[in-house]
């Protein structure tokens, strides 16, 4: 599995204190605790360490537990360096542009299904929504270092203009780089 990730659960379990079911009621607090430790925004990313389709697949997947959004997995070129150029101006923005080595080649697109169908406006976008793509984001970012890569987001300032060359079909919030980070 990816970066031995049964070698790492083993050494945590045999880390534990304590025996017994009950000693261990607080490994789901602890392993939150290092996953949020974990869980930073890099600047660059190891391409060497493929990301699939399926580790795409299934961390988007926790959009659809929230009404009306709605994600878009990348990994063609084409579509990266069209994500790459459209937010190089974007804030908070954390990517190193001067290495494109170390780009991300692999993002998932956040974005809100507007009811007016109108995705050149953000008038369908309420507080609430940011609010909910805000725990979409970090869900998808533990989720994430759990499975052994990294993340870090832009929110997406042009997004008519993204949505409309990506011929997207909901209003556009924010891009996750996810990779493998390089420290």
């Amino acid at each position: 599995m990816a970066d031995n990730y049964l070698e790492k659960k083993m050494e945590e379990f045999k880390a534990m204190p304590g025996k017994g079911v009950a000693s261990r009621s607080f490994k789901g607090n602890a392993t939150l605790s290092k996953l949020v430790e974990k869980n930073i925004q890099y600047k660059e990313f190891n391409n060497k360490i493929i990301v699939r389709e399926s580790h795409l697949n299934e961390l988007a997947a926790f959009a659809k537990n929230y009404e009306n959004f709605q994600c878009k997995i990348c990994l063609e070129q084409g579509e990266i360096e069209k994500i790459v150029n459209s937010i190089k101006n974007s804030k908070p923005n954390l990517l190193n542009f001067n290495n494109e080595d170390t780009l991300p080649r692999a993002f998932i697109i956040l974005g809100k299904i507007v009811n007016s169908g109108n995705i050149n406006s953000n008038s369908g976008i309420i507080s609430e929504d940011f609010v909910n793509s805000g725990i979409i984001l970090q869900t998808i970012l533990l989720r994430a270092t759990e499975m052994g890569l990294n993340g870090t987001y832009t929110v997406l300032e042009n997004n008519a203009a993204l949505a409309q060359e990506m011929s997207l079909d909901f209003f556009p919030i924010a891009a996750i780089a996810i990779g493998k980070g390089k420290a």
